[in-house]
């Protein structure tokens, strides 16, 4: 047999091997008890062996492994097509083989990799299933989560404007370490894993336009932020979000409870405060759907006084809250005092052309309309349900009747 055709063999069986692998541990995830092994085990220590080797890497892997391979993919196309007219060229068949050859081994790669993420995310046992609350559980997880914010708005490091000062990648790096390692008795798999080096998005402007603020892709084992969530309150919450998925707790309600979690149980104040500021918008918008029956009240149903006195028997924030630390930015709290916005460290984001960012938008609302499908429950805004049980013992003196309003 000549050397070529032992290569052709060597390369085919190769693939095939490959293959066969890539089918044998998606089928094996089809099973709860693998699903858990997998994800509770192997995940966590996948993440911190291939992560530290990836994080070296400055720029995100995923993205410029996409962009390499939608151009090899052209490239490719224009050199089969070729292949018609060259085909008696033998360096050139060879060249041409050669590159289809590593594209099938990465399209195995990548796309094994993916449908054990998901796999696994569908298969899997849940953390704990969410219990049933009554609507005054509702209130006073948001009277706890107010007093929190009006207790920690007091206590948290402002400079000499009085500015929030955010803490850098770094530092929010090494607060969500400390928490991993005291949620950890709790949470296993954050024993396992340590926290990833954070990193930007290459292609910021498609990723916000496709709806992501961050993301986590498992064949790499990174988790990527854009220019736009780098610069806001909510960032160390995302950031310990995306570590969770990294753990191995994929479902985004989960992803979400540990997210908050390892911010709310740190040791730093600021920390705390910017997840408490992202727990508040979550639980009102929990409020407003459940005693609306609706994701979108109308402007009628919000004025309606019954409504309105509703709100008033709540625990209330100060107003500047809302266009001062939780814009993250801090610009509206400032011009409207004639002030300077000198903390305003967001930098500028490209902007698609319409055409384009219309085409992404559009398959991003059409992903995450399927995985709302897909999770249930278990998407985002399940995280409430789960903040309502991991609270539960602490939300009596908050209930409606037993809260001693200060108001007069």
């Amino acid at each position: 047999m000549s050397e070529p055709k032992k290569r052709r063999h060597g390369f085919r069986i190769f693939l095939g091997i490959l293959i066969l692998l890539e089918a044998a541990v998606i089928l094996a995830v089809q099973f709860q008890k693998i699903s858990d092994i997998y994800a509770g085990e192997i995940v966590p220590r996948l993440s911190t062996a291939i992560g530290g080797f990836i994080s070296r890497i400055p720029t995100a892997v995923c993205e410029i492994c996409v962009a390499a391979g939608i151009c090899l993919g052209a490239l490719l196309l224009m050199m089969l097509i070729l292949l018609i007219f060259l085909r008696k060229h033998e360096k050139y068949r060879k060249v041409t083989l050669c590159g289809v050859r590593i594209a099938l081994v990465i399209a195995v790669l990548a796309a094994g990799g993916e449908l054990r993420y998901n796999t696994v995310r569908r298969t899997s046992s849940p953390v704990w299933t969410p219990q049933t609350h009554e609507f005054d559980e509702l209130t006073a997880l948001w009277n706890y989560t107010i007093t929190q914010i009006n207790t920690l708005s007091t206590q948290v490091d402002r400079d000499e404007n009085y500015h929030l000062i955010r803490r850098s990648d770094e530092e929010i790096r090494a607060v969500i370490d400390a928490s991993r390692r005291k949620l950890s008795a709790q949470f296993p798999r954050f024993a396992l894993a340590e926290p990833p080096v954070p990193k930007t998005s290459v292609f910021s402007a498609v990723v916000t336009k496709f709806g992501d603020s961050a993301y986590y892709i498992e064949p790499w084992h990174e988790t990527v932020f854009t220019i736009r969530t780098q610069n806001r309150s909510y960032y160390p919450a995302t950031y310990a979000h995306e570590y969770s998925h990294y753990s191995g707790y994929y479902r985004e309600d989960e992803a979400n409870l540990f997210g908050l979690l390892l911010c709310t149980e740190s040791d730093d104040l600021n920390i705390q405060y910017a997840a408490w500021l992202d727990i508040m918008n979550r639980v009102w918008n929990a409020v407003e759907k459940e005693y609306f029956g609706t994701d979108d009240p109308t402007p009628a149903q919000l004025d309606d006084p019954a409504y309105q006195e509703y709100c008033a028997a709540t625990v209330d924030y100060d107003l500047w809250l809302t266009v001062g630390d939780r814009s993250g930015d801090y610009t509206m709290f400032h011009q409207e005092r004639g002030e300077e916005n000198v903390v305003d460290e967001r930098r500028p984001e490209p902007e698609l052309p319409e055409a384009a960012a219309n085409i992404v938008q559009k398959q991003g609302e059409r992903h995450f309309t399927n995985l709302k499908k897909e999770l249930g429950a278990h998407y985002y805004d399940g995280v409430v349900q789960l903040m309502l049980d991991y609270y539960a013992d602490r939300l009596e003196p908050f209930k409606p009747d037993n809260l001693k309003s200060e108001k007069g």
